[in-house]
């Protein structure tokens, strides 16, 4: 397990981490395997789906990321919920 895990599955949000990588959600893998460009460190799609290229990313700098691209995709997808009011 890559030292970006382990930091992110000993944060404050680990369960989330844990619930995400289980459902596919969440992607963490290395550049060369996924094809990243350079400098590239994250990001989300549109079916709210994340990856973070774990050997472009402090790992330090995971869940501030993870959580940045959260929002900009709207929380509901990172904690399983449908969209639509509340």
């Amino acid at each position: 397990m890559s030292t970006l895990r382990v930091l992110m599955a000993q944060s404050p949000f680990a369960n989330v981490v844990d619930r995400l990588l289980e459902t596919g959600r969440l992607a963490v893998d290395m550049a060369g395997n996924i094809d990243a460009p350079q400098g590239v460190q994250a990001w989300a799609e549109h079916d709210g789906k994340f990856t973070l290229v774990a050997d472009q990313i402090a790992p330090e700098d995971a869940m501030p990321l993870l959580l940045h691209d959260a929002f900009h995709s709207g929380a509901r997808p990172l904690l399983g919920m449908q969209h639509g009011p509340s």
